[in-house]
């Protein structure tokens, strides 16, 4: 009796992760109930596949859950769902199937996080990769809150790259919801209309990564309450980077008016002092320029980076750099020709 019942879980476990018919639904609930929420088949199977990094079933449903993309505001239900998933010789994932499900949203969100997990140290039998099917119980993450919200926020919007304005919403409070760890950081917001719009004003600000590498946002409005959201990294010459000052000129002389940005750079440099060689920290000036280049296919504005013009480099303000676009532009006098030697 005990053989024939371990004959027949063996029978139903191979429908529930293969798919074989068998007395359980591999759709039902008391499929997975009978089973747990982690099986592996073949159970023998003498090395398990694995995640690099990560390990064996276990450690895989939480790369999954890890891997989970659930949008902020949308319920999460409770429970878990039931995945099961062949691991190929190859390592690669295949015959990826819902047993136990939450709701069509979580199915969908949980079998895309399998479909993003890297390949797999494939599971070994003799020596030889095998063919193993896991069956895994993977739980919605829990929602961020805190330090871990606000860090999501920030990525969620730059990796969207488009943010909605509140009706009524100050501009500050717009951009400490939409990126509350950039703006936290440095919130020298500034509203100028750069380029015509319907819909307002651009705003601008600037921040400092851990490295010390500086980029500026810029958000801009280009339907009602949707800012594109773009982050525009600054030249950085030295060691630490600093923003000095944003403003607006014709840099092309096009009659349009470009974005410009004055950095300083810190750099520690060997110089001779006295006759003697030692380490000081030198400040450089660098002007980035953006340009204006109209929508693209989906609306958004776009920008490009402008040449570099060195003649702008080591101006140390806003006006010095002003003074020097404004200098008309010398083009090249040829050279005189010289007289043959005879």
């Amino acid at each position: 009796m005990m053989l024939l019942a371990t004959a027949a879980r063996a029978l139903l476990l191979a429908s529930l992760l293969l798919g074989l018919p068998g007395h359980y639904s591999p759709g039902s609930t008391a499929a997975a109930q009978a089973f747990g929420l982690t099986r592996v088949y073949p159970p023998d199977v003498q090395q398990l596949p694995q995640l690099p990094g990560w390990g064996g079933p276990e450690a895989t449903k939480i790369a999954i859950e890890d891997a989970i993309e659930w949008p902020l505001e949308a319920p999460r239900p409770a429970g878990r769902v039931v995945v099961r998933f062949t691991i190929e010789p190859t390592g690669a994932t295949d015959s990826l199937r819902i047993v136990q499900g939450l709701s069509a949203a979580a199915d969908a969100a949980v079998l895309a996080a399998v479909r993003r997990l890297p390949a797999f140290v494939p599971g070994r039998q003799g020596g030889r990769p095998v063919r193993v099917a896991y069956a895994l119980g993977v739980a919605l993450p829990p929602p961020p809150t805190g330090e871990a919200l606000a860090r999501y926020r920030d990525a969620q919007t730059r990796q969207q790259g488009v943010a909605r304005r509140r009706p009524g919403e100050a501009d500050s409070a717009f951009v400490r919801r939409v990126l509350p760890v950039a703006y936290g950081q440095a919130p020298n917001l500034l509203a100028y209309a750069w380029r015509p719009s319907d819909f307002g004003k651009q705003l601008f600000f600037s921040v400092q990564d851990e490295e010390g590498n500086v980029e500026l946002l810029v958000l801009d409005p280009y339907q009602a309450d949707t800012y594109a959201v773009q982050a525009l990294p600054l030249t950085s010459q030295g060691d630490i980077t600093t923003l000095e000052a944003l403003f607006f000129a014709d840099a092309n002389h096009d009659g349009r008016k470009d974005l410009l940005a004055l950095s300083s750079c810190s750099l520690r440099e060997r110089v001779k002092v006295d006759g003697h060689w030692m380490f000081a920290h030198n400040t450089h000036y660098v002007t980035d320029t953006w340009h204006y280049l109209g929508p693209n296919q989906a609306g958004r504005p776009q920008y490009e980076s402008g040449p570099e013009r060195s003649d702008l480099n080591e101006l140390a303000t806003a006006a010095d750099v002003r003074r020097a676009l404004a200098a008309p532009v010398r083009s090249p006098q040829p050279k005189a020709a010289t007289k043959a030697r005879r």
